[in-house]
């Protein structure tokens, strides 16, 4: 690809944003359900940032019972220092705005869920490319989780976020699937 990581970041939140202005967040709602409707147990969910693919309607059935109709239990990260910790919402679905500006679960009404208890996350990124490498924001919160997370690794874009490569590094974790607008891309082991 030829880029820096930093210059693909810039071009893929500007590609982004221009893509979200005209078709909107809402286009992987369907794909991602589909894809989970055989799933059960607790899942890293994640909340949008402004042009980030907008999965709250998934959700949604879960925020009385904390379950939607296949049986998923959905948990959402908190950072904390530098660590991601993940949070199964209290019955009233509090969320409140972190340091960063992402919704998160509020702790107080929250209950803390293990690493090892996450069957599967669903991962937001910059860019990601087909071979399952994905490039975050730069601060690492991701990163440092999934070095340390065996579950189903889910990443969640726009088509237009997937290259055939994206700069990385030794540490990186790669994604078993990603899930588009427009195809589900299974990554060979």
């Amino acid at each position: 690809m030829g880029l820096s990581k930093k210059a693909l970041r810039e071009k893929c939140n500007n590609d982004r944003k221009k893509f979200v202005q005209v078709h909107g967040t809402l286009g992987l709602v369907k794909p991602v359900t589909e894809f989970l409707a055989a799933e059960s147990g607790t899942w890293g969910g994640f909340m949008p940032t402004a042009s980030e693919p907008d999965l709250q309607s998934l959700y949604t059935d879960c925020k009385d019972t904390n379950k939607n109709n296949n049986g998923v239990v959905w948990a959402f990260p908190c950072v904390r220092g530098d660590e991601m910790e993940y949070f199964i919402p209290g019955k009233n679905g509090d969320f409140i705005k972190s340091k960063l500006g992402i919704l998160e679960p509020d702790q107080k009404t929250s209950q803390a869920v293990e690493v090892g208890e996450l069957v599967g996350i669903l991962v937001p990124g910059v860019a990601f490319d087909e071979e399952g490498h994905r490039m975050g924001r730069g601060r690492g919160f991701y990163d440092r989780f999934l070095s340390q997370f065996t579950g189903k690794k889910i990443g969640v874009c726009f088509d237009i976020q997937v290259f055939s490569e994206v700069p990385q590094d030794p540490h990186d974790v790669r994604m078993d699937v990603i899930i588009t607008d427009e195809r589900i891309l299974r990554i060979p082991a």
